[in-house]
């Protein structure tokens, strides 16, 4: 299937529209766990728009590619992708994406054992007007698997300090702390 649709869009002639079409195929093979379709679907759109120089479109394709990364237990290299998409997103002042960046950044921490770095992340998501409702739903589905994991070794008042700490810091912040996490 991906084949056609690539063949397709190769044809139509305008890269950054070809870009996005790969960007979304991507996307829906990853949603679909074909993570190495997803992968070489992204890295192709992530080249094209790297070439066009497309700050939004780079960043959409990193977060992408941090999410496939994250389905193939590549934790470093989902690390790498989503430090570099949130850098991005941050430095072009895209909200919406920075949110979407650090939903899947909050999924990494969740899958490498650190959900008291993801907690707080969810919780600013869900609290924010600025990010989207669709990644409010994903946030507040998964706060409950965090909150779980948690209880396993904190208390039920470090569990709500983590969810405060959520509360309390901004976004510039909460960058900031999970771009030195990152590292």
């Amino acid at each position: 299937m991906y084949k056609e649709s690539v063949e397709y869009i190769n044809n139509i002639g305008d890269k950054l529209l070809t870009a996005i079409c790969l960007n979304n195929l991507g996307a829906v093979a990853s949603d679909l766990g074909s993570y190495r379709e997803a992968e070489e679907l992204c890295k192709e759109s992530l080249d094209i728009k790297q070439k066009l120089g497309n700050n939004v479109g780079i960043a959409s394709s990193l977060n992408i590619l941090g999410g496939i990364s994250i389905g193939l237990s590549k934790y470093e290299m989902a690390q790498e992708h989503l430090s570099k998409a949130l850098r991005v997103a941050f430095d072009i002042d895209r909200l919406s994406l920075c949110f979407e960046i650090l939903k899947n950044i909050s999924r990494l921490f969740y899958e490498i054992g650190k959900s008291e770095l993801s907690l707080p992340i969810l919780v600013l998501i869900i609290d924010s007007h600025d990010s989207s409702h669709f990644i409010k739903n994903e946030a507040l589905e998964f706060v409950q698997s965090v909150r779980e994991q948690l209880s396993e070794n904190k208390s039920e008042k470090e569990i709500e300090k983590l969810e405060a700490k959520g509360r309390r810091i901004d976004l510039d912040e909460m960058v900031g702390e999970v771009l030195k996490q990152l590292k």
